[in-house]
């Protein structure tokens, strides 16, 4: 089953960040080169290296799908080196996205895009990178020969995506180091070339080299992209802005870094508010606080674990069906770590997953939203949002046939995504589920009662009816009834949370 940031144990979504699309270019004696990337995945954290032989001033980069660029870090050993890092996120996978890298004046240019999913883009980079190397004895050496490398990258977290950049003054081909993947290369003129790895463990002061000794002057950065499951501070906005110069005997080498965190969180309902600012000469660090809500969720441990309570149908109630809806309570309580979701969720006969609910994470307001998943391979596939916080109260979360294949996840009838599905019909092996779900957690939560009036109804032959319904527990402790546990209830209804006892899988509800 899928989760609204991660699928948890029969669907589980990559543990670590991984490549998705890569795209590379190069020219001579040019002010702009092109590529042209695309991605799989939403929320994908986009990498560009460019390198520029003469120092020319260069742009920020632009591209076709609207993504905002910013500058991560560069290095230079001018007038014959620059290389500059530059990020974005992307809420929508890319599908031919033109990347353009270009300077104010004339160079030669190298241009590679890669796109990381499963990255943290709350908070992109490991708070440890990055590190930056210019032509010296420290890289390993054979005979006059030289291996370009990053000298020596820390990082604070497991599974981190680690990429190294660089470019020298020739143009021969270059080639990964040992435990690395090259991601590009290119040798219109000089040479740019990026390479990565997953470490699976922290590093401290880890040499990483390239694979191919040259005799010419480099300059290389070294970084690493934090996994999704690393939980990012709530209501904080960071900035902050490091400049070093070194000096060497046979070149002047500039390196600037700058790491740009930012994570706000806006509250419907606060009784007190508190701001601090801090400055200093080299950042400026603003922190705004706020207590809870008068309900809230228990305050967990950050962690990589997700937890599932709710109903489940059972059986041939529900299948084939042409669609799947759910009641569910908006309650805008506070959950200061980690995510907890409340949703709807149906499978198509071609194994791609839908849901629609909402969730709350780290301190922030509601958020409808819907994903969709695929069951073979375990990977989301799209995701959308509504702009407008959800009020408190019941909303009608649903998951339907459109038209053809396609199906539309809507609250109250207002979309909030649609996708091809690949079938007009339901899975008849995979379950409808109508769960809450507890997320990037080391341990479940209690959270407030939050009810589902009418728990599950599915669409049979253009007539919605109730399936049965059984309890579905993957881990969790904060309550579950229904009819069965509470008289009080109608038979279609469940109640999730509130210190309320909590039924093994299967129970009857």
């Amino acid at each position: 089953m899928a989760g609204v940031l991660n699928l948890g144990s029969a669907s589980a979504a990559p543990a670590s960040p991984s490549l998705d699309g890569t795209a590379t270019g190069s020219c001579g004696q040019c002010t702009s080169v092109t590529v042209t990337l695309s991605t799989a995945n939403a929320n994908d954290i986009i990498i560009v290296a460019a390198a520029y032989g003469n120092c020319p001033s260069p742009n920020l980069p632009t591209d076709t799908q609207g993504l905002a660029f910013h500058t991560r870090g560069s290095v230079s050993a001018c007038g014959n080196l620059e290389l500059v890092e530059y990020y974005a996120i992307a809420t929508a996978a890319l599908s031919s996205d033109k990347i353009a890298c270009s300077s104010a004046s004339a160079s030669w240019i190298s241009c590679i895009a890669f796109g990381i999913s499963g990255g943290n883009t709350a908070s992109p980079f490991d708070p440890a990178s990055p590190s930056y190397t210019t032509t010296d004895s420290s890289c390993p050496q054979t005979s006059d020969l030289s291996y370009p490398c990053v000298d020596g990258l820390s990082t604070t977290h497991a599974d981190d995506f680690v990429f190294d950049l660089a470019t020298d003054t020739g143009g021969q081909t270059q080639s990964a180091g040992s435990g690395f993947t090259l991601i590009g290369d290119t040798t219109a003129g000089q040479d740019g070339y990026v390479q990565y790895k997953v470490a699976p463990a922290a590093l401290t002061s880890d040499p990483e080299r390239f694979g191919t000794a040259i005799p010419f002057d480099f300059v290389a950065i070294g970084d690493a992209v934090q996994p999704s499951t690393v939980a990012s501070s709530a209501a904080t906005t960071t900035s902050t802005t490091t400049s070093t110069q070194t000096t060497t005997s046979a070149t002047t080498s500039s390196t600037t870094v700058t790491s740009t965190t930012s994570t706000t969180s806006t509250k419907t309902s606060t009784t007190t508010s508190t701001t601090t600012s801090t400055t200093s000469s080299s950042s400026t660090s603003t922190t705004t606080s706020s207590t809870a809500d008068p309900q809230s969720a228990g305050t967990g441990v950050s962690g990589g674990s997700t937890f599932y309570l709710g109903a489940m149908s059972e059986g041939s109630s529900s299948e084939p069906n042409t669609g799947a809806r759910s009641s569910i309570q908006v309650e805008a309580f506070d959950v200061p770590v980690g995510c907890v979701a409340f949703w709807i969720a149906d499978a198509s006969s071609s194994n791609l997953w839908m849901q629609a609910g909402y969730y709350i994470c780290n301190g922030d307001v509601p958020v409808a939203f819907t994903q969709v998943w695929n069951l073979n391979s375990r990977t989301m596939l799209y995701s959308a949002t509504l702009s407008a916080v959800p009020s408190s109260g019941v909303h009608q979360f649903a998951v339907t046939l459109e038209s053809g294949t396609t199906w539309e996840a809507t609250m109250d009838g207002q979309v909030i995504g649609s996708y091809n599905l690949g079938s007009a019909s339901s899975s008849t092996t995979y379950p409808v589920y109508a769960l809450s779900e507890e997320t990037l957690l080391a341990l479940p939560i209690s959270i407030p009662a939050v009810s589902f009036p009418v728990a599950m109804q599915v669409q049979m032959n253009g007539a919605w009816s109730d399936p049965t319904i059984t309890a579905y527990n993957y881990g969790a402790t904060w309550g579950l009834e229904g009819a069965v546990q509470n008289a009080a209830l109608s038979a279609d209804s469940i109640i999730i949370g509130g210190g309320i006892p909590t039924p093994s899988s299967g129970s009857a509800l």
